[in-house]
């Protein structure tokens, strides 16, 4: 399913942004273009340093514990990629035959967007693979940070007609387009996929089989060719059906198990430096001391902090694992 796969939701949403004139803004005269970068810049993006630990200034998205990742950007036009690739010898004769599309001097039409374009991404918890997830987040970040999506969002085309979080939904859906290539890194190894031969879509496949075969001894070129076109379609859209199913939840992949795997991962690192050389029944009892203060199976504290940059609420050690 687009947008859906491994336990997450990722959704990409494209909001035109509005092409008004000059705007007063904090005392400057700016563009909607450039007031969304403003505000923008002055957002936290996360605690990249022991210094900003102490500060209360974080990315807003870590007040949600569903969010894993979070990108806004402003995208002013396409790319330019250069004329569509050609054969030259081909050009070639095709020009000296009167073909003004061969002619590289004519220059060939060039996508441009109508309007600079607010893209927000972001890869969300959705155990349960459904829409509605998308929904319950949706309502979430409203509740939770409604000033900053009014502040940043408000330049875009629309969205005055936003009033509470059942119009914010509607109006982010308006823009989402369905994520066919995800991001998604927990999965070790091969995820557990359904068996090709115990899914509903073989049984009509089989059935398509076994008519062709009762038609070849009908001996009827007709009715056989048929039947063999038919099984193929069938079995293509089998194998396409297959081939689109998602992948199911890695195990300890929402972002509160992340962040307590992270955050063990770097006291476990401590406990192993802090115990070299020591005997059996020290490091036997000292390794009961750090399961009870370490608490391994609860996601909750102590853990990691949300949004944090790697680094160690008890050392203050910058490390190098990013959770936002």
């Amino acid at each position: 399913m687009p947008s859906i796969d491994s336990g997450r939701y990722f959704l990409t949403v494209l909001l035109p942004i509005k092409e008004t004139p000059l705007i007063e803004e904090g005392g400057a005269n700016l563009s909607p273009t450039q007031a969304i970068r403003h505000h923008l810049s002055v957002w936290a993006t996360a605690k990249q340093d022991p210094m900003s630990v102490e500060s209360d200034r974080n990315s807003p998205f870590a007040e949600n514990l569903r969010t894993h990742f979070v990108r806004i950007f402003v995208i002013n036009d396409v790319i330019y990629n250069g004329r569509n690739p050609s054969n030259v010898l081909a050009d070639t004769v095709r020009g000296a035959l009167g073909d003004k599309g061969a002619n590289l001097l004519i220059p060939q039409p060039v996508d441009q967007l109508s309007s600079p374009y607010l893209a927000f991404v972001a890869d969300i918890d959705a155990p349960n693979e459904e829409e509605a997830e998308l929904d319950s987040w949706l309502d979430e970040i409203w509740s939770q940070m409604s000033k900053r999506m009014i502040q940043i969002f408000s330049y875009c085309e629309g969205f005055e007609n936003v009033k509470d979080a059942s119009t914010f939904r509607k109006y982010m859906r308006a823009g989402k387009l369905d994520t066919t290539m995800p991001f998604n890194d927990y999965w070790e190894g091969l995820p557990p996929l359904k068996n090709f031969w115990n899914t509903p879509w073989i049984v009509p496949t089989i059935v398509a089989g076994i008519l062709t075969v009762i038609l070849c001894f009908a001996h009827s070129w007709w009715w056989l060719i048929s039947g063999a076109i038919g099984t193929f379609v069938v079995a293509a859209i089998s194998a396409y059906l297959y081939g689109s199913q998602g992948f199911p939840m890695a195990p300890n992949s929402d972002l509160k198990s992340v962040l307590k795997s992270l955050y063990l991962q770097r006291r476990y690192l401590d406990f192993a430096i802090a115990n070299q050389g020591a005997d059996a029944d020290a490091l036997y009892k000292n390794f009961a001391t750090f399961m009870e203060e370490e608490k391994p199976e609860s996601v909750g504290v102590p853990t990691q902090e949300p949004g944090v940059l790697g680094i160690d609420m008890k050392t203050g050690v910058l490390g190098l694992e990013i959770t936002k």
